[in-house]
């Protein structure tokens, strides 16, 4: 039996390598106790339980005896039986560590130091991080809604940016080497993490007598998400990261990679050959517009003259076509064409009739989207446009609930509701923002008010006004 140490995938003896990614298959070994465990590194870090390895190399949990908090430790060892660490794996190694900490992004990992143990090899000490893979995340939740799509883009992407401002090419950017976070109970917006940096190269500056500096580039990355350039051994630069984010937004999209084929060389031939089809042609994509497709499709050009000139100008396109994608999304998952509720062809109540749902919101997008949604539900609704109306609108009415955005022009939101407060005290509101919640969190406290967030949180919205008018 032998097993993929990438993917932990199992074969048989005959196969030599694994048919997902391309690497290498080992041997499968009976258990053996691990030497590691239990033992202390650099005086510091202790070694408590494997929690992962790839490669040459295993991650370990570790305990600071000192500051009495966890860490993640990843080790080169040196003492491997029937492994040799040649001084071209050391290098790789000490450029991982070296370009992982001259990175400061909230989206890639931290490493905080470096160190070698005679008998044990190199090592370089991580925050640890809790959560699972996006692989296995993909797996479970594949085709993600736009709000964790989203969520990718700017995340991932500006990890990329970090990187590639430094010089910093990743060259194995997939879906197993970014991690989901787990999540705060207060904490609903999908936070990522990339994590292995093992096989990034640092670009040189060209200089004017020598502009193929990086001409030569050995093979080496993951089939499923290399670039044709990079497969051929050509030049390479940032624009092979971003084909590979063009990968990973086609698997979000769809569940599925661009190409399906099972072999490594039919994959490798595919990414040189073959065009993929547009995400919206997949079962169940029909949703996705002609601008999402677009970009994505450009992401993945075999040229890479052809694709975004950088991550950058990935999220910038992506901000551009970012109400049509979230309109695109929302008729089809929270909007479906359904048959006339049985109340409306019910006889007319002569109760009087709920008051209607004050909407307070100065983008036009999310506005129409809001009484949508709130339509949807069965409620009326008003809609304004600024503080100042709304204020006014209050003096002669009093709604259901507000919908409040916080950044509008003139009276902004927080005024508004301080204002509502002083008239109705038990008035329900709920502001609307794009802001980080945890800015809010107190205001909305003490003005007795509840938050939602317009980038990943409208699909909560028919429960809170559900919950709202019971009370």
């Amino acid at each position: 039996m032998k097993i993929c140490p990438s993917c932990q995938r199992e074969f048989s003896s005959r196969e030599n390598f694994c048919t997902t990614d391309g690497t290498p298959l080992v041997t499968r070994s009976r258990r053996r106790p691990d030497a590691m465990i239990g033992r202390v590194l650099g005086e510091r870090y202790r070694v408590e339980a494997k929690i992962g390895d790839g490669g040459q190399c295993v991650v370990y949990r570790a305990h600071h005896v000192r500051l009495r908090r966890h860490v993640a430790v990843k080790i080169l060892p040196e003492n491997e039986p029937g492994k040799r660490v040649s001084a071209e794996s050391i290098k790789r190694f000490r450029r991982e560590a070296e370009a992982i900490a001259s990175l400061d992004h909230p989206c890639i990992i931290r490493v905080i130091d470096f160190g070698h143990e005679t008998g044990v090899g190199y090592y370089f000490v991580m925050e640890l991080a809790r959560g699972i893979p996006l692989d296995e995340h993909l797996q479970r939740h594949a085709p993600l809604d736009v709000h964790e799509l989203e969520a990718l883009i700017k995340q991932v992407g500006g990890a990329l940016v970090a990187a590639h401002d430094r010089r910093i090419v990743h060259r194995d950017l997939k879906a197993s080497n970014v991690m989901v976070l787990d999540r705060d109970d207060d904490d609903a917006q999908l936070r990522l993490l990339i994590l292995d940096f093992g096989i990034a190269k640092i670009l040189r500056r060209r200089r004017a007598n020598n502009p193929q500096a990086d001409a030569r580039t050995t093979v080496i990355g993951t089939p499923i998400c290399m670039a044709p350039e990079q497969i051929e051994g050509a030049s390479i630069d940032h624009r092979v990261d971003v084909y590979a984010l063009g990968v990973l937004l086609y698997q979000a999209l769809t569940g599925d990679l661009p190409f399906l084929d099972e072999e490594v060389v039919a994959q490798l031939r595919s990414h040189i050959e073959m065009y993929p089809d547009p995400p919206s042609s997949r079962e169940g994509c029909s949703w996705i517009p002609a601008e999402l497709d677009g970009l994505v499709l450009s992401m993945l050009a075999k040229d890479a003259d052809a694709r975004p000139g950088s991550a950058r100008e990935v999220i910038e396109r992506f901000e551009a076509i970012r109400t049509p994608v979230h309109e695109a999304w929302a008729r089809r998952y929270l909007l479906p064409r359904e048959a006339t509720r049985a109340s409306a062809s019910a006889a007319p109540s002569t109760s009087r009739p709920k008051p209607p749902v004050l909407i307070v919101e100065d983008e036009p997008a999310i506005g129409r989207l809001l009484t949508q949604l709130v339509a949807r539900e069965g409620y009326r609704h008003v809609m304004l446009s600024t503080g100042k109306a709304a204020l006014r609108w209050c003096e002669d009415e009093t709604p259901l609930v507000v919908l409040l955005d916080v950044m509008m022009p003139g009276v902004d939101g927080l005024s508004v509701l301080r204002s509502l407060r002083t008239r109705y005290a038990e008035l329900p509101v709920i502001l609307c923002t794009n802001l980080d919640a945890r800015m809010l969190e107190s205001e909305a406290r003490r003005y007795n008010a509840r938050l939602l967030r317009k980038v990943d949180g409208l699909h909560l919205l028919p429960g809170m006004l559900a919950e709202l008018e019971a009370r």
